[in-house]
């Protein structure tokens, strides 16, 4: 069956509450969570946030990176 995987772009993705998010700031996916975090320890590199997101916040705007 197809299937259509979206690779370039900027998605909103659900994030650690407690994280906050500048404008360039890396954005990691927290396998443990599946959430976007801010924590590089442990966790995989996504992409770049292109728009604020602070604590308290549910989302971040990513722009992926390539893998």
């Amino acid at each position: 069956e197809p299937l259509d995987v979206v690779t370039r772009g900027v998605f909103r993705l659900d994030k650690v509450g407690a994280d906050a998010f500048g404008l360039g700031d890396p954005v990691y996916f927290a396998t443990a969570t599946k959430l976007a975090t801010s924590v590089e320890s442990g966790n995989v590199h996504i992409g770049t946030c292109v728009k604020i997101a602070v604590a308290g916040s549910a989302a971040v705007e990513v722009r992926l990176v390539a893998f």
